[in-house]
């Protein structure tokens, strides 16, 4: 069976039966409608990660979930929040975010809320320390301007790019106007050792 343009079902069939999709609509916009699941742009083996909610006139609406599994797990619900109902596409609210390359061992989350779609006050950073500790617990975070300048401001204890469980590594430092000012510290998440210090001030 085939679709138009306009009415497109497509489902995607991954070595794990994890299948996303839903419709544009009949105008030739190519706006998606309607509920909608949606795949991570890093799908893989270790990262099958989807995304279900509602468009509405190609601008995504309401509640959004993230769902999660790996080669070895169930699906679970890992995160997600709610965008406006004005149909701009802004995240409001209470929100749990993944990590660009998110990987279902490590699970890292960031937590916080978001007011006309800018981050503001304080954000948590959540996942596991390594590769056998099982359970999910804060890893770091700070705050954000409560102005809705998406600024960051005052101590913030921030991950490394890449996260996981062989290289868990954070750096510790002040952030002033959003910028990083002072001594950064740098140190082994799990074993809490200091490696590094990185001055900002020079």
């Amino acid at each position: 069976m085939e679709y138009s343009v306009q009415q497109y079902l497509y489902v995607i069939q991954q070595l794990y039966n994890l299948s996303g999709g839903g419709l544009y609509d009949e105008e030739g916009r190519e706006n998606k409608i309607g509920n909608w699941i949606e795949i991570n742009d890093d799908f893989s083996d270790w990262s099958q990660v989807n995304f279900k909610g509602m468009y509405k006139n190609g601008v995504k609406v309401g509640q959004w979930d993230i769902w999660s599994k790996d080669a070895n797990t169930e699906l679970i619900q890992i995160g997600g929040g709610t965008y406006d109902e004005e149909s701009k596409g802004l995240k409001v609210g209470n929100w749990t975010e993944i990590t660009d390359g998110f990987k279902h061992i490590t699970q890292v989350t960031y937590n916080g809320v978001y007011k006309n779609g800018i981050k503001v006050g304080k954000w948590e950073i959540w996942g596991r320390k390594d590769f056998e500790h099982q359970k999910i617990e804060m890893i770091g975070g700070g705050d954000y301007d409560e102005n809705g300048l998406g600024v960051k401001k005052g101590k913030w204890i921030e991950i490394c790019d890449g996260f996981i469980y062989s290289e868990n590594i954070a750096y510790i430092g002040i952030y002033e106007n959003g910028k990083k000012i002072g001594i950064w510290v740098e140190v082994d998440v799990d074993t809490q050792e200091e490696l590094n210090k990185i001055n900002y001030d020079q």
